[in-house]
């Protein structure tokens, strides 16, 4: 190894130990997510949706998801659900600009 080689290893090691330590670090963090499906629709029911939903939530939660699962909700119970995901996020310092009744009233 020449000199100007060995002044570049301990940069070299620390990339290496980043690559390998850092999918550990993202998959050890906490992951949340909301899933819903709604069919209940009064002219023209689905059923696909929360069955759909259904299966989303136990992929998430095989992956390690904290799932929020609703299915054939209405808005009061949809807005519940945002409020407590969106405090779920803000728990861990993840920083969330939304406003439910702006979405509702589009």
């Amino acid at each position: 190894m020449r000199i100007a080689d060995a002044s570049r290893t301990p940069l070299l090691f620390a990339w290496v130990a980043l690559l390998l330590l850092l999918p550990r670090a993202v998959l050890a963090l906490e992951r949340t997510a909301l899933v819903v499906g709604n069919g209940a629709y009064k002219d023209a029911p689905l059923k696909n949706p929360v069955n759909d939903a259904f299966d989303v939530a136990q992929t998430l939660k095989a992956l390690g998801f904290q799932v929020i699962l609703q299915r054939d909700v209405g808005q009061q119970e949809l807005e519940k659900a945002i409020r407590q995901f969106k405090k779920s996020l803000q728990q861990r310092g993840v920083w969330v600009c939304s406003s439910t009744r702006a979405m509702a009233s589009r």
